[in-house]
């Protein structure tokens, strides 16, 4: 019964605050749309969308009501926004494979009265241009799907079948539903124009995709169709000649390569283009050309051999005058100056364009656009053409999680804080077992460019399997991403930290930290939320003395890695690691603090444990942590579908209570599987791990429900 009068009076407190957001979003969302929609004492016009399931439904509703300019309908929709979303909706079931769907649109007239209107395949209906509607229902019949059942290719060459085959539907999954490979008309002719598009940018430049044969079924909605593939030779570069003229007609300046390795595919024009036009724009060419043509080539069977000629036509070179921002209007301009960092004589068209990316990089706009006045006399001004975005939101929170069961809260930003571009983040969440509060404060540009300067302050109060940590941090860091994917932050943390494990291994039980600490991470994975291919790792160095006002003496290192890659079809291999050590290595004054110490275990850990439970313990059960730790984790998950796939695991966990113990003291295995289903968020997961060598206190397994990768 620990804790639980404080736990149901921050309940009430979390549930309060929820209703008191929702009802202050509702009335935010109501009265901006009133200004933009429906007037005073008017409601707005209400669309409405069956026939096609609930969630289905829902979507093509607010999908429609985008059609709309305002944030909100207006009180009478007009017969141009009935017809443009009946004729939206029949072309978006179109393209999903019902190619005989039918709307019956029944529209509610002001006066009371009612119309119904028919959109069906070949039938062309206007409405009267005078007719307006306060209620617009669309039912749906969708009629029969059609979908590929059979597709062949017949000759195929130059491409795997698997690759020829992905253009046409999704092939990441191991069972493929008739949505997934949906058939119309214009569809079909897409892919094979797309697949033909593709091999001609890889170089085969004389491809030819054809649709040999096509049988469409009616009544089933059944599809067969066989689909030629000819790659051709593959053209290669043998000599580029660059010929570089002021203006058309003028002298040129010739310069030449040799590029034998070099395929003339798309990628490498474009690249090829963009590196001669970069190199005349840094130079203050802002109009500069760049064109490619054939020279001469040596026919093959397999390989064509090409020389190119590029011709760069520079145009004038132009100096650089007044750079203007526009649309300010809480922003300072002076931040806005540094950002850009310009410099003459001549107009750099590249460091312009960077300095648009730096500018829509601070996250204060809704949307930054660059021009260039014309020119006077040689000199071109730069403008930036800015709109503000919104300056706080408000989220609410909920879920629920194995170890935590439910939780609620609310996350606030504040956007562009003193038109510095600054920024604030209120962060609170309360759960059956843990409150957590979190507040943030950046500021960019700190110090130097592209460096961000951040405050935090941070409440843990967290119930453990068999100990109740305590945690008040304040931090102070610097933090710099750079385009590679890669972060380095280094911060001063104060901590006060406190548990109800008075007296363990000598620890005091509550105790006062100040650090130091580095961390750097290295993002390559296709997908954070859902990764399919890639790595990413990151290392954690902390380090702990009384010289920098705490009193505890420790070095923690922490080091992770994960390694993701589709091994067959629809088939991935997932491989994570993990590594931490905890102790006084340069002063040996005494334990490690108990909060410091690792607690493995859990749905992203090893997961025939619950939350912190692979953690040392002793005679009575009781979490010791562990002064060294280590996690392995192998996943194989097979997609059965484009949302739904199973997935089995190996995790390995390795713990040492004393350093002196280290690599590991013990060993814990577990194994088991699960079901994952794919949203937008990440992975909402059910997994039960099994513990192969349970310890005494140790369950036989765990059951997890949780949401995201578990690394």
């Amino acid at each position: 019964m620990r804790g639980r009068r404080w736990q149901a009076g921050l309940w009430g407190l979390a549930v309060a605050v929820a209703l008191g957001g929702s009802v202050l979003l509702r009335a935010a969302v109501s009265g901006s749309g009133q200004a933009a929609g429906a007037g005073a004492g008017e409601k707005p016009a209400v669309v409405r969308v069956s026939g096609l399931g609930f969630f289905e439904n829902r979507i093509r509703q607010r999908t429609l009501q985008k059609l709309w300019p305002g944030k909100e309908l207006p009180p009478r929709l007009p017969a141009g926004f009935i017809e443009d979303a009946c004729l939206m909706l029949r072309g978006e079931l179109v393209e999903a494979g019902f190619l005989r769907c039918e709307i019956d649109a029944r529209l509610q007239l002001p006066d009371g009265g009612s119309t119904n209107v028919v959109y069906a395949e070949g039938a062309e209906v206007l409405l009267p241009p005078d007719i307006e509607a306060v209620r617009l229902e669309l039912h749906v019949r969708p009629g029969v799907r059609y979908h590929l059942q059979r597709l062949e290719f017949d000759p195929l060459d130059g491409i795997p079948a698997g690759e020829a085959r992905r253009f046409f539907h999704p092939t990441d999954s191991l069972i493929l539903l008739r949505s997934d490979r949906p058939y119309s008309p214009a569809r079909f002719e897409r892919s094979r124009r797309n697949l033909e598009v593709s091999l001609r940018q890889e170089g085969h430049r004389r491809a030819k995709v054809t649709i040999e044969s096509l049988e469409v079924d009616d009544a089933t909605g059944r599809v067969r169709a066989r689909v030629g593939v000819r790659a051709g030779p593959l053209y290669r570069v043998r000599r580029l000649v660059t010929v570089v003229r002021d203006a058309e007609g003028g002298s040129a300046v010739e310069e030449s390569e040799s590029r034998p390795e070099a395929v003339w595919s798309a990628a490498w024009e474009s690249e090829t283009i963009e590196r001669l036009r970069r190199r005349a724009l840094a130079e203050g060419y802002p109009d500069v050309r760049v064109s490619l043509e054939p020279m001469a080539e040596e026919p093959g069977e397999e390989v064509v051999w090409a020389d190119l000629r590029a011709v760069v036509v520079r145009g004038p070179r132009v100096r650089l005058g007044e750079v203007r921002f526009e649309g300010l209007q809480k922003t300072s301009e002076a931040l806005l100056r540094r950002k850009v960092r310009l410099e003459g004589p001549w107009l750099n068209r590249i460091e312009a364009d960077r300095g648009r990316t730096r500018l829509s990089q601070l996250g204060v706009f809704k949307s930054v656009l660059l021009d260039f006045p014309e020119e006077t006399n040689g000199v071109r001004d730069v403008r930036y053409r800015v709109e503000e975005g919104r300056r706080i939101d408000l989220r609410l929170l909920a879920g629920y999680g194995s170890y935590d069961q439910l939780f609620g809260g609310a996350e606030l930003d504040l956007f562009n804080l003193w038109g510095r571009a600054h920024s604030a983040r209120l962060y609170g969440v309360q759960s059956f077992k843990s409150t957590q509060g979190r507040l943030t404060y950046s500021v960019p540009d700190f110090l130097a460019p592209e460096l961000i300067g951040f405050g935090d302050a941070e409440l843990l109060r967290r119930e453990e399997l068999t100990f109740e940590r305590q945690e008040v941090k304040l931090t102070a860091g610097l933090r710099r991403s750079f385009a590679s994917g890669q972060n380095l932050g280094l911060r001063y943390a104060y901590e006060f930290l406190r548990s109800d494990r008075v007296g363990l291994a000598g620890d005091p039980g509550e105790t006062q930290v100040a650090a130091v600490i580095a961390d750097w991470t290295w993002e390559r994975r296709n997908n954070p939320l859902l990764p399919r291919e890639g790595w990413r790792a990151g290392v954690t160095i902390e380090a702990a003395n009384p010289a920098l006002g705490g009193s505890a003496s420790y070095q923690r290192i922490e080091a992770s890695f994960s390694w993701h890659r589709p091994v067959a079809r629809a088939t991935y291999l997932h491989v994570g690691f993990w590594h931490g050590v905890a102790a006084d290595l340069a002063l040996d004054e005494g334990p490690v603090p108990f909060n410091k110490r690792f607690f493995p275990g859990g749905e992203t850990s090893i997961r025939g444990y619950e939350q912190g439970g692979a953690s040392p313990r002793d005679a009575t059960g009781r979490q010791l942590g562990a002064e060294a730790a280590w996690v392995g984790n192998f996943e194989l998950e097979q997609a059965l579908t484009r949302r739904w796939s199973v997935v089995g695991f190996l995790d390995v966990a390795g713990v040492a209570e004393h350093i002196e113990d280290y690599p590991a003291a013990e060993w814990l295995y577990s194994v088991g599987g699960g079901i994952r289903y794919a949203t937008p968020v990440g992975a909402l997961r059910l997994e039960y791990g099994h513990n192969l060598n349970p310890r005494r206190f140790d369950p036989a397994g765990t059951l997890h429900v949780s949401l995201g990768h578990p690394f």
